[in-house]
């Protein structure tokens, strides 16, 4: 029997509380294997709530406008991508309530890999005008299917001054580098050359990697501004190959990235790096160097840190203790233990027993609220029913006087009391009961909403052959 996971409750257009006279609609995202929503337009009440539910493949429910349906809304609602294996028993569902029935509401699917899911007609309303002469659901998708302008369609990244294209590079090679063949820590090949117009694409073959710009000098540190495809998570029955693209606009300069993830190894420091136009002859700055560089490059931040440079701590800290906490150990809803005592210099370390949570910093006062800004955040780390590899998260802490609260921002987990918290005074008015207790009653307004994961933009990934 299937049964469905509620990712979200709220969202930027929430009501408060649910009236008792509410209704839920339901609406299926990918019914059959479809690249629709159904159904595509309904009508809802203020205090209705509209519940999604993912039924196949890769999909989202990001907020648009009728005027740029494949683009998301800025602060608009964004359920992330909800990935759904073929043989998945437990179905993520997404819910928003509407506390403004006077207004319509536009949705799409940011999907690009493999094809671009809105210019397919993707798209989803809420009280739009079926008979309106200009803003139909029917013009909203027609839209949608039009809406394909030059720098979404011919480049990845197109707000990296690096390699966003002009429109008219459609002469130039295309040059394909796979990314984890053989299920190895690579990129094949490793290094190439590239003209002013040519198009390199990535297609990811197995496992969790990505392809982020770097330098030389730091290979295994994310360039300022620089291209990144974000982590590109494929499953081991997955019929489907992301595959993520940018194109040359100045073939003289040399350009080098790294996999950036450290789960449940730093790839990077593996050697898990690749150039373009970088001169194999070269004294100083061959591929060979550069990837020397790379397995050589273990600064605190990544040894100490997954994901986030928010805990980077002096080397000496592997002196220190490493204290191991289960994150939703049994399949329940908890870190386990809730709370500890470490010292400065101590190792905090996340397993991921089941399901799909996070370790995500936040404060004492509003313990289910956005992530702490610029805080820890180990992002969402999804295990398999039968999954062999368990991933790990640490940090390394550095001041031991200054309490770190914690919540799994998975929809509503933190207000089930889903919260951690380290060096917290168990006699104080700011205890770890008193932290969980703020949770479990962390009602948030409208304003605040839900959306706690990170958007992904459908402009950040290229269309691919099709299926």
């Amino acid at each position: 029997m299937l049964a469905f996971t509620r990712l979200s409750l709220a969202a930027a257009v929430l009501a408060p509380a649910l009236s008792t006279h509410a209704a839920k609609i339901l609406v299926q995202v990918g019914p059959g294997g479809q690249t629709i929503f159904s159904p595509s337009n309904v009508t809802a009440s203020v205090g209705d709530v509209v519940s999604f539910q993912f039924l196949s493949k890769n999909h989202s429910v990001t907020q648009s406008s009728f005027a740029s349906p494949c683009e998301p809304l800025a602060g608009g609602v964004d359920s992330g991508f909800q990935p759904v294996a073929v043989d998945a028993t437990n179905l993520p569902e997404f819910s928003i309530a509407i506390n403004n029935a006077s207004k319509p509401l536009f949705f799409f699917s940011a999907q690009t890999a493999l094809v671009d899911e809105c210019n397919l007609g993707m798209v989803f309303s809420i009280n739009q005008d079926a008979n309106s002469a200009t803003k139909s659901f029917t013009d909203f998708q027609a839209n949608a299917k039009a809406d394909v302008p030059a720098a979404k369609a011919t480049a990845v990244v197109s707000s990296s001054t690096v390699a966003a294209a002009p429109a008219a590079v459609s002469s130039g090679a295309k040059i394909l580098v796979q990314v984890g063949a053989g299920n190895g820590l690579t990129f094949s090949p490793s290094n190439i050359s590239a003209n002013t117009g040519d198009t390199v694409s990535f297609q990811f073959l197995n496992g969790n990697h990505s392809v982020t710009e770097s330098s030389f000098a730091s290979p295994c540190e994310p360039l300022a501004g620089g291209i990144d495809s974000g982590l590109q998570f494929v499953a081991a029955n997955s019929t489907e190959i992301p595959e993520f693209s940018f194109t040359i606009t100045n073939g003289l300069k040399q350009f080098f990235f790294f996999s950036k993830q450290t789960v449940p190894v730093n790839e990077c420091n593996k050697g898990m790096v690749f150039s373009i136009n970088q001169d194999p002859n070269s004294a100083v700055k061959s591929f060979a160097a550069f990837q020397a560089n790379a397995k050589a490059d273990i600064p605190a931040s990544t040894a100490s840190a997954v994901g986030t440079k928010a805990t980077a701590v002096p080397a000496k800290a592997s002196s220190g203790s490493e204290i191991l906490v289960q994150v939703g150990a049994d399949d329940s809803l908890t870190f386990s233990p809730s709370n500890i005592s470490a010292k400065a210099g101590d190792t905090v370390t996340f397993q991921f027993l089941s399901k799909n949570h996070s370790v995500t910093q936040t404060t004492f006062a509003e313990p289910c609220s956005s992530p702490l800004f610029g805080g820890i955040d180990s992002g969402f780390q999804p295990i398999a029913p039968n999954a062999t590899a368990i991933p790990q998260f640490s940090f390394t802490l550095n001041n031991a006087n200054t309490p770190l609260f914690f919540f799994s921002k998975q929809g509503a987990e933190c207000t089930k009391g889903m919260v951690f918290s380290i060096n917290q005074d168990p006699n104080s008015v700011k205890s770890f009961a008193a932290f969980q207790a703020n949770a479990e009653a962390d009602i948030r307004p409208a304003a605040k909403g839900n959306k706690r994961g990170r958007r992904v933009h459908a402009r950040d990934f290229s269309k691919v052959v099709g299926k």
